[in-house]
């Protein structure tokens, strides 16, 4: 797993992994469970990201052991 550049625009913060935008923010039915949160991150910063099979969501692994978990921007 290779590091992904985080990116800004209008919209706000995204990786792109797997082929998918991956972006920050609560999702019906995962939110509950997981950090769908931005984890402090910027624009700039390199993570390891990676789409999470058969699910609308991008895991993104953080130097300090945390795992966020992006939706797919539509």
């Amino acid at each position: 797993m290779s590091l992904t550049l985080v990116r800004k625009d209008a919209k706000g913060l995204y990786v792109r992994a797997g082929g998918y935008v991956a972006r920050p923010g609560p999702v019906s039915g995962y939110s509950h469970a997981y950090d769908m949160s931005d984890g402090g991150l910027v624009e700039g910063n390199r993570v390891k990201a990676r789409h999470w099979a058969q699910t609308p969501l991008t895991k993104i692994f953080l130097a300090d052991g945390r795992v966020l978990h992006w939706h797919h921007n539509d």
